[in-house]
């Protein structure tokens, strides 16, 4: 980016992409020494009223999240009659640019389930977070759990990332027609539009664990009514045939993890996490993905050392 960018108090470093909620960029603050990744919302979006004080309520429950495995939203807020978040820089790849990087072989078992383990454990700590003001469970659920929100830092920390959409499960869409998470990692209750709960995150990571040991998704079709069909009807082609060497308990958890019906799929992710570094443990095998699979390490513009205030 040859022009400096400016949005309120902060310094756009370059794009990072753009999806159906926003544009997403590499950011500074003034008066913050880490530099951030700012998310600001279209402004389709941000002009309904209703989504736009939902979405801030939802940000501002987020930004109280404080765990090792999840990505921390900073700050929200509107800025030119523009809705942004600002959230923590995960120096490192998405387990989507990994699991791309790898083809054609299949990734080595041990680091995918330590990274899905970890995974569990931001989930486990989300869904049982609890308003430390009003002491009330908040019923968090993320509902947009993937691959591309799966970020592994170059240390070998799993983070969820995009908190900035995490509600309550009272339902699934922030507004009318607006049904958040990617199709073909989307449990059928949410396709169906259900009251949500934690079983339809542990489906979505389920869907992760699936593609990252098959090396591919239980449902790769493209087109979105298909997608949905095959989500609601079909059965995952069997694990064994993709990937030989898969303990049977494992293949089992995916299972699972993956049914059609919620009541057949485990309850918390503290459960999932400890069968799967229950699994591991047999194995002997390292925990850290190979390092060529990892993204360059991005450069960041050097600037004078400040002191980053306390955050809320």
């Amino acid at each position: 980016m040859n022009d400096v960018q400016r949005f309120g108090p902060y310094r756009v470093l370059r794009d990072i992409g753009e999806g159906g909620m926003g544009r997403v960029s590499l950011a500074e603050r003034e008066g913050w020494e880490e530099p951030v990744v700012l998310k600001r919302i279209h402004s389709e979006h941000a002009a309904d009223g209703r989504f736009r004080r939902r979405l801030l309520r939802e940000a501002e429950v987020a930004a109280g999240l404080h765990h090792l495995n999840v990505v921390r939203v900073l700050e929200t807020g509107v800025i030119d009659d523009q809705v942004y978040l600002s959230m923590e820089y995960v120096a490192g790849s998405s387990l989507a640019h990994v699991h791309a990087a790898s083809r054609p072989e299949l990734l080595p078992l041990g680091p995918i389930l330590d990274a899905i383990a970890q995974a569990c454990d931001g989930l486990a700590y989300v869904h049982r977070f609890v308003n430390p003001e009003s002491g009330k469970w908040m019923e968090l659920i993320h509902r947009d759990v993937s691959l591309d929100n799966l970020l592994l830092s170059f240390t070998g920390t799993v983070k969820i990332a995009d908190f900035g959409i995490v509600k309550t499960s009272e339902g699934t869409q922030t507004t009318s027609g607006v049904v958040m998470g990617k199709l073909a990692y989307m449990s059928p209750e949410q396709i169906r539009d259900e009251v949500l709960d934690a079983r339809a995150d542990l489906y979505s990571l389920g869907v992760c664990l699936y593609e990252l040991l098959a090396g591919r998704r239980p449902f790769p079709i493209q087109r979105g009514r298909a997608v949905m069909e095959s989500v609601l009807y079909d059965a995952p082609p069997p694990l064994t045939p993709q990937r030989s060497g898969i303990p049977a308990p494992l293949v089992a958890l995916v299972e699972a993890l993956l049914s059609k019906d919620r009541r057949a799929r485990p309850t918390e992710a503290t459960a999932v996490a400890k069968e799967l570094r229950a699994a591991l443990a047999t194995l002997g095998e390292s925990p850290r993905f190979p390092s060529r699979l990892m993204e360059p390490p991005t450069a960041v513009p050097a600037k004078p050392r400040r002191l980053r205030p306390a955050l809320p």
